[in-house]
């Protein structure tokens, strides 16, 4: 997958949403301990120095308001050791009592953060304006590696935000864990526990945790701005406002109830089982129900994660050339795509454009399908 050069503002408030909703706050006998964060439903990443020591039968995690008992699985290294530093890779795996469903974890990165990259810290402490133990945030930049950890740099990093998620806002995915202050009463940073010792701790997890953040997952989706990209491909959602006249919008908005059809289901098929055929044309009369068929396609598809909809009329060479280039982009940004031609035998010089494309340009492994809507086979062969 590759990622905008720049995550735009509006990605970036979701992330931070998404990631302060995979933030839990870790308490032991009701007393806080430290921050921690979900990275499956059921498994919750803190330092290990957070819960090392405590009576595990009191340990709490709050999960989005709720709180939930919390088992813990193992901790790397189990125990403080002679020195007054907990030792490397200083990690905590916790096990949920109450799975959150509602969550599916945070999307953590291939690897550490590169030097002077901005990334927000995320955790609870009691150094807000506000009494008691609150959610806090904090900004700082790498330094670069220190020993086996990386050092953080600028802002000031206060107790309790040990064992929080470290958000790359570069990459928008989670880089490593915070382990410590190194001052706390003065601007002097911290330092990262680097994804990768994750391994460390649990195995399998990284796998786990990649393998669960695809198209149609949300933080795959907002990191990779879908919603922008279906947007500049097939105009505005046509369930919203404004969503559009033509007659596939109109229809896609349920203008005409959709008659279920078995064609729909070998649609379907096709999309996600013909990995070599990369074009189907659809034929039949005027009024039969295609355009209403492939809106429903498109529809389905788009729940699933893709983009997908009706290819515009192009204007101008300008305006095929930037879509073509949009359409490039999401496919490299990981994002299966359906293109539809409606009157198909108007259309086969666009559809010649974009084969062209993709043949030159076509990212590794990328999914496309287009569908050609025709009144008759004969013009296409």
């Amino acid at each position: 997958m590759t990622v905008p050069e720049r995550l735009s503002d509006e990605t970036r408030e979701r992330l931070r949403v998404l990631t302060e909703r995979h933030t839990v706050g870790i308490t032991a006998g009701g007393a806080f301990c430290g921050s921690g964060f979900v990275v499956t439903p059921d498994t919750v990443i803190t330092c290990a120095h957070v819960v090392a020591g405590r009576d595990p039968a009191g340990l709490v995690a709050l999960v989005e308001g709720r709180s939930v008992a919390v088992d813990v699985v193992r901790m790397v290294p189990e125990s403080r050791g002679e020195g007054s530093i907990y030792g490397f890779p200083d990690l905590a795996e916790l096990r949920l009592a109450e799975p959150a469903h509602d969550l599916s974890g945070v999307w953590l990165d291939d690897s550490e953060p590169l030097q002077s990259a901005s990334v927000s810290v995320h955790g609870f402490s009691g150094h807000t304006l506000e009494q008691g133990v609150q959610p806090d945030t904090l900004r700082l930049q790498v330094a670069g590696r220190s020993g086996q950890y990386v050092r953080l740099q600028w802002d000031q990093v206060v107790q309790g935000f040990s064992g929080g998620p470290v958000l790359d806002t570069g990459t928008g995915r989670v880089c490593g864990v915070l382990k410590a202050s190194r001052h706390e009463k003065g601007m002097s940073g911290g330092w990262l526990i680097p994804i990768d010792a994750l391994e460390q701790c649990s195995p399998g997890l990284l796998e786990r945790n990649r393998l669960s953040h695809r198209p149609g997952t949300p933080w795959f989706d907002t990191v990779g701005e879908r919603l922008r990209r279906q947007r500049e491909l097939f105009g505005p959602d046509p369930g919203s406002e404004g969503g559009g006249t033509t007659p596939a919008q109109m229809l896609s908005r349920g203008a005409m109830p959709f008659v279920e059809r078995p064609e729909l289901g070998e649609l379907v098929s096709w999309c996600h089982e013909s990995p070599d055929h990369l074009l189907r044309v659809l034929y039949a009369p005027g009024g039969s129900g295609k355009t209403r068929l492939s809106a429903q396609l498109c529809g389905l598809l788009r729940e699933e994660g893709w983009v997908a909809g009706f290819a515009e009329v192009f204007t101008n060479p300008l305006a095929q050339e930037r879509w073509l280039e949009n359409m490039t982009s999401a496919l490299a940004a990981g994002f299966p795509a359906l293109v539809v031609f409606d009157y198909a035998q108007a259309r086969v010089s666009d559809v010649c454009e974009l084969l062209a494309h993709i043949h030159r340009h076509r990212p590794q492994d990328a999914t496309l399908r287009v569908l050609l809507l025709a009144r008759s086979e004969t013009p296409l062969r």
